[in-house]
């Protein structure tokens, strides 16, 4: 597991209240692990403070599920 992974995981267990092992790379942050519209802005909210930049709003619109997530976080510090 990477430590972006590991990082998107935390985040998302500390906001919904759930064991980190309890989320898949492949889950939907809504639909499988159940965050709620507010859930997934607070979830975005510490993610962008953990990695130290904004996730832009068109692209937080098209991650769906966990992997979307790490992707996107891993492609742009690959990418600076």
């Amino acid at each position: 597991m990477s430590k972006i992974e590991e990082l998107v995981k935390k985040v998302i267990a500390q906001v919904l209240c759930i064991k980190t092992k309890k989320i898949a790379l492949t889950d939907s942050i809504t639909k499988d692990i159940g965050a709620d519209d507010l859930d997934w802005i607070e979830i975005l909210i510490n993610i962008e403070k953990e990695v130290g930049f904004d996730i832009p709003d068109k692209k937080a619109l098209e991650m769906e599920t966990v992997k979307d997530m790490v992707t996107y976080i891993e492609e742009r510090f690959t990418n600076k």
